[in-house]
């Protein structure tokens, strides 16, 4: 039940938003977006720290992964692909 109430205010919210118009859209999204930005980083500085003994190995295998024979061929066939495509 709670669940339905909250998704009611939600609702009205969204309307109210989309029927001021794109000002208001605007407005909303300037008070909303730094809240957002910040809670992104929170949540990822989070993850962050408690996988902290992971970061190193994570690292080490992304750069010893990304330089070597398979992946400059998959680097030249999509580069290939994307002039093909501009054609």
């Amino acid at each position: 039940m709670i669940r339905f109430g909250i998704g009611i205010v939600i609702a009205i919210i969204v309307g109210i938003v989309i029927l001021g118009g794109i000002k208001r859209i605007a407005s909303f999204a300037d008070k909303v977006v730094p809240f957002m930005a910040f809670g992104y980083v929170a949540a990822s500085l989070y993850i962050l720290f408690v996988q902290r003994e992971n970061l190193i190995p994570a690292f080490k295998m992304i750069f010893t992964s990304a330089f070597g024979f398979q992946e400059a061929a998959g680097g030249v066939l999509g580069f290939s692909v994307a002039q093909a495509m501009r054609w």
